[in-house]
């Protein structure tokens, strides 16, 4: 099977299982783990937004993973500890938002 094909059904495999478990991202490979499939993840629980690498994590994805329906809460480390994952999207979309 050709590499583009493999990658292709992988990609779509992935973003599969991540839209019926956001928490199912923990086990897709980091090179897989793009812009599209960490804002699925997030949207359908926010908590996995603690396995979207850092240079993916934008404003819009903190608040997806606000606006989740609050049961899959956990706790993520955030600058200045451990908090809740609402509380750090709260402090975080607070803390852009003056900044922009």
């Amino acid at each position: 099977m050709p590499q583009r094909i493999k990658k292709t059904f992988a990609e779509q495999l992935c973003f599969e299982a991540v839209k019926c478990y956001g928490d199912a991202i923990a086990y897709v490979p980091e090179k897989l783990r793009t812009k599209k499939l960490c804002f699925m993840a997030v949207k359908t629980c926010g908590r996995a937004i603690r396995y979207v690498p850092e240079e993916l994590r934008t404003k819009e994805l903190w608040i997806a993973a606000l606006k989740d329906d609050g049961s899959c809460t956990t706790t993520t480390s955030v600058s200045s500890g451990a908090t809740t994952t609402r509380a750090a999207c709260k402090a975080f979309v607070a803390c852009r938002t003056r900044a922009l």
